[in-house]
């Protein structure tokens, strides 16, 4: 009788394929089970520092933006609306005037 094999035994394992150089002064980590490396944390902490930085500016950015065109849809529509009314085009057809003219 044979033994019964887990379906995870067969699975292929990840072998470590770091070839980049590092400098001498730090140390590369080859074990696939060592999830933080002995390095400097510093370093480490004022990269994500920037990049957190960086991120509240876009969100910033991207907040201004949508605001602008938020505004700017709005203006639009009270502009689109004026000329439906004098037009004389019934409401149900002013998504289609609309389109028509874009």
């Amino acid at each position: 009788m044979s033994t019964p094999t887990s379906p995870v035994d067969k699975l292929p394992h990840r072998s470590s394929t770091l070839t980049s150089s590092i400098a001498p002064d730090r140390r590369a980590s080859m074990s696939d089970d060592e999830a933080i490396p002995d390095s400097d944390s510093s370093e480490t902490t004022n990269l994500l520092n920037e990049r957190l930085r960086a991120l509240k500016h876009m969100c910033g950015y991207l907040e201004d933006y949508v605001t602008v065109t938020s505004k700017v849809q709005r203006s639009h529509s009270k502009d689109y609306e004026k000329v439906l009314k004098v037009s004389g085009l019934p409401s149900d057809y002013s998504s289609i005037y609309l389109y028509i003219q874009i």
